[in-house]
């Protein structure tokens, strides 16, 4: 099979301009008249003065927008991105867009430029074309547009300096000959026709070890990773043909790379709505759409025209039914084992899922499953009020590990623009939501025959005013703004004017409780009598008709409200220099408390190693606020705060740390929800009532949050807005994000159903998992077992009298022969020797370990391999004992602070350890229970051990 070696540009002057009608389906919407087979015969004798339909054009007919609703589309989307006339891409719009004109027509070349827009990706009436549908993917793919020298895929975490005026590339335009038919096709891709056939089974060249299909991924993988640029992909495409043999079915080209990928069509829909009224026009097909049909206002103008973007959740949860191991995956509910059976250790164990997990109920189905909603907003670019809104849906029976990885949630979807019409956002997701709650037949990979799924949407999760808008209410410092309880507001004198709290209500601390009937009969009530809020429910909420409980079912998520909220407010009283006269200021002592703090070496799970507080607070992110929750505030605080707001804050620490426990037992909910009584109670007292704001008040629900939802990680937002950070590398410029983004998605939701129909080999699977793993954090592995790896290499050694003895005494004889390292991986956890010299910032070798049916912690000196003597002739493969050898650190009697509160907060995640002991332990490394963070920030022999409250949740 040949294949072009070089681009070949086509001319771009008989070009016409389809723009589809604002329909759910856009593949539906595609099917105009512009095709040879479907025209009239009046069509095609106007075929000299309208050329021929092309798939980057938009050509007006009876079953399109007329020419002034083209122009107010196209003006749309200038006005979307009106925010960036302060920067240099905006104020250059001739030069950051690719004007296309007809040689029949030059005369008329502005009128055309101003009916040509992409669908709602336009610009102003000078720039006719700012983007381009690739049918390859089933959405408009700009990286197909985008200059060769930018980087052409998007990679986790990293960040591209793309501008718009060097997006596009002409040569990849002009070899695009789709019809405009195939821009979206929502319900299959065997309409696509390929200009080229892609013998994707068949060897890259006779003898080869792998297949084309298998090539060209490992190729996708490798430039993903690595980011590479248009041009370095290029020149990789063509170093790898040089090192095949002739004849061969490598691709050189870069048009050709993104056209095999023709086949990783996903479903994509646009849903316009006016912008006055928010009306979702996706019915009004075929009439009049100068006026908005509700308000009767011009949506022609500028603005006047909005869209969002759905990517239905039907064809998403088919294709990963569809993979290999997902329906096993998602009975974990029934196969986990649990530490206590009485006690909260996941989402399954909370009220609202227990409801319906009974025997005969709708999640005792093993075909059945449950969603998690999510929304919220992240800004889009720093020069632009524009922001992301994006919705999700993470299915809860999937183990924790597997819910929130980027391939296993559902993205639901996009809105950009300023804050979203839930009302009308929502919409489009009601009937798939109710057709899953009602049951469909789908494909399962490990079964004959479709299996009849169900699913409904259990609980949510989101930041506070996420939250309001999502349940129709009043924002959160509004007269009744708690989505829990009814208190209502009080105004509070401030420093300059006064403010809204919510002051501690001694007789009733989460009361009166707000509950499910009462919400929706308070919105009914607000919508009928069109009047104001009643009890802050401005009207019925979308929510309200999923079946899940409003009140109960939508949680407090604690990276916001106790880190970012809490927490954050908190380090800003200690350390402002604006509150040095207050007795709780901390303003003088900030060098020392950056000096202890900056000490510190966390283990390798904290991915962010402290930073000071004088010079970065304003920059923390909420895992820095964590860590110093957890970890550093306790030891670095211990001295230096007065014992009165040592002791409150105390409480805080205590029972945010249990609530976020792996195993939580009914006793502890009740004892945190106590200490969260006080700390609310005390922290208008000593801080002021202007600080008893919503977020402070939101605590005081956490306990009810957990009997009904589970541990506080469950919930937590930081896996969502992980993904909302992968969603944003996705884009490359300012024109049509949302756009882009859903091209990406659907090459990125492909990927894993393609890699489980490739070569199953283990050396092709080992580079997929290098390809593809988070993080590399070794070359040199040895695997010993299924929990237990070397890293690195292991180093004879002798061992002298007194080591020998102990090694004997643990593994039961004395070592023919030892062998020494210093990097070990165990279940999943790698450990480090104190003596690995190569880490300095880190400390992973402090652990906690069970001896002689105790708990202990030590540091670890370093690993042994001891064999006996063997009868191997060459190459020993005897795999021995392994053991480590640790500094054991007793524990002291005293605690880290003694408070005086009732009930005494125990503090038991914190252990003082004196280091003056130079006892060695040896013992086998399966008795190693976990890593620790170990603290010592003074110049004392005593130092901090603490323990951490999960495993689950990770930075």
């Amino acid at each position: 099979m040949d294949f072009p070696m070089e681009h070949r540009p086509m001319p771009l002057m008989n070009m016409s301009i389809t723009t589809p009608t604002p329909s759910m389906d856009l593949a539906s919407a595609q099917h105009s008249d512009c095709s040879e087979s479907s025209r009239t015969t009046d069509d095609k004798t106007n075929s000299t003065a309208q050329p021929r339909c092309h798939p980057l054009q938009i050509e007006n007919d009876d079953n399109q927008l007329e020419t002034s609703e083209l122009e107010s589309l196209n003006q749309q989307m200038g006005a979307s991105t009106s925010g960036f006339n302060d920067s240099e891409e905006g104020n250059d719009s001739e030069s950051s867009h690719l004007h296309v004109t007809s040689d029949s027509e030059p005369d008329q070349q502005e009128d055309k430029g101003q009916k040509a827009a992409i669908i709602n990706g336009g610009g102003s009436k000078d720039s006719e074309t700012s983007g381009i549908i690739n049918d390859n993917f089933g959405s408009p793919d700009f990286n197909c547009l985008r200059d060769p020298d930018e980087d052409f895929f998007e990679v986790d975490g990293m960040e591209t300096d793309s501008t718009s005026d060097e997006w596009f590339d002409v040569q990849a335009l002009d070899e695009i000959e789709y019809t405009s038919e195939e821009w979206f096709d929502c319900r299959s891709s065997s309409n696509v026709k390929k200009d080229t056939d892609f013998e994707e089974d068949a060897p890259l060249f006779e003898g080869a070890p792998v297949t084309l299909g298998e090539s060209m991924l490992l190729l996708l993988l490798y430039v993903t990773r690595h980011s590479l640029t248009g041009v370095a992909l290029v020149d990789l495409l063509t170093l790898v043909s040089l090192h095949c043999l002739t004849p061969n079915l490598c691709v050189t080209s870069l048009y050709m790379f993104r056209k095999f990928f023709g086949q990783l069509k996903s479903p994509v829909r646009v849903h316009k709505f006016c912008s006055f009224c928010q009306y979702l026009l996706t019915c009004e097909v075929g009439g009049d759409l100068s006026k908005c049909p509700i308000c009767a206002k011009d949506i022609a103008c500028d603005g006047g025209l909005s869209y969002f973007i759905e990517i239905p959740i039907i064809q998403q949860l088919a294709t990963l039914l569809g993979r290999k191991g997902f329906y096993n995956n998602l009975q974990h509910r029934f196969e986990r084992k649990k530490q206590s059976n009485d006690n909260i250790e996941d989402i399954y164990d909370g009220l609202q899922y227990q409801k319906h997990f009974k025997p005969g109920q709708f999640l005792a189905d093993k075909n059945n499953i449950s969603f998690m909603w999510y929304t919220d907003r992240c800004p889009l670019f720093k020069s632009s009020k524009r922001s992301l809104w994006s919705l999700f849906f993470a299915i809860n029976e999937l183990p924790y590990k597997k819910r929130f990885l980027k391939e296993n949630l559902l993205y639901a979807g996009l809105w950009v623009g300023g804050k979203p019409a839930m009302a009308t956002f929502f919409k489009p997701f009601h009937d798939s939501l109710a057709q899953l709650q009602q049951g469909m037949l789908f494909k399962i990979a490990s079964q004959q025959q479709e299996v009849e799924v169900k699913a409904m949407v259990l609980c949510g999760t989101c930041d506070l005013p996420a939250r309001c808008i999502v349940l129709n209410m009043t924002q959160f410092n509004g007269a009744h703004g708690c989505t829990y309880c009814l208190q209502k507001r009080n105004s509070t004198q401030a420093a300059r004017g006064s403010t809204w709290t919510y002051p501690f209500m001694m007789a009733d601390p989460c009361g009166p409780k707000r509950t499910h009937e009462s919400l929706v009969s308070d919105g009914i009530e607000a919508s009928e009598s069109n009047s104001k809020a009643v009890r802050g429910v401005k009207g019925q909420t979308f929510m309200s008709f999923t079946g899940i409980d409003l009140v109960n079912g939508t949680a407090v998520d604690y990276m916001h409200t106790v880190l970012l909220g809490v927490m954050k407010k908190l380090m800003h009283l200690w350390f402002d220099i604006k509150h040095s006269r207050r007795l709780f200021s901390l303003s003088k002592s900030l060098p020392t408390v950056d000096e202890r703090l900056l000490r510190i070496k966390p283990p390798h799970f904290i991915s962010r190693v402290p930073r000071s507080i004088k010079e970065h607070l304003a920059y923390w992110k909420a895992s820095e606020y964590r860590s110093w929750l957890f970890y550093y505030s306790l030891p670095v605080l211990s001295d230096l705060m007065d014992s009165l707001y040592l002791n409150h804050y105390v409480l805080f620490v205590e029972a945010i740390v249990i609530l976020n426990g792996t195993s939580i037992t009914v006793d502890d909910v009740r004892y945190c929800e106590g200490l969260l009584y006080q700390l609310c109670g005390l922290f208008g007292t000593l801080y002021g009532d202007r600080y008893m704001t919503a977020v402070v008040h939101s605590v005081v629900h956490l306990a009810d949050v957990v009997r009904n939802l589970g541990p506080l990680w469950v919930y937590s937002c930081f896996a969502f807005e992980d993904a909302n950070g992968k969603l944003l590398n996705m884009v490359k410029g300012t024109q049509a994000p949302d756009l882009q983004i859903a091209s990406n998605l659907c090459r990125m939701l492909k990927i894993p159903e393609l890699l489980q129909n490739t070569n199953q080999s283990e050396s092709f699977l080992e580079f997929v998992h290098k390809l593809t793993a988070k993080k590399q954090v070794a070359s040199n592995m040895t695997f010993i077992n299924a929990s237990l790896s070397v890293v690195g290499a292991m180093h004879k050694l002798v061992l002298d009298g007194s080591l020998l003895q102990l090694v004997a005494q643990c593994i039961g004889s004395s070592p023919g022969v030892s062998h020494k390292f210093h990097r070990l991986f165990l279940r999943n956890v790698l450990y480090q020797s104190s003596s690995y010299t190569y880490v300095s910032k880190r400390n992973s070798y402090t652990v906690s370990y069970v001896k002689d049916g105790s708990l202990m912690f030590g540091q670890i000196n370093y690993f042994l391999n001891c064999k006996h003597v063997c009868d191997c002739v060459d190459l020993c493969k005897c795999v021995g004992n392994f053991v480590a050898v640790l500094h054991y650190l007793p524990t002291m009697s005293h605690k880290i602070i003694e408070t005086t509160t009732s009930p005494a907060v125990r503090l038991d995640h914190i252990a003082a350890v004196s280091l003056c002991s130079d006892t060695l332990h040896v013992i086998r490394v399966e008795d190693i229970v976990d890593l620790c963070v170990f603290v010592k920030c003074r110049n004392t022999t005593e130092a901090y051990v603490i323990k951490m409250p999960n495993r689950c949740e990770s930075d």
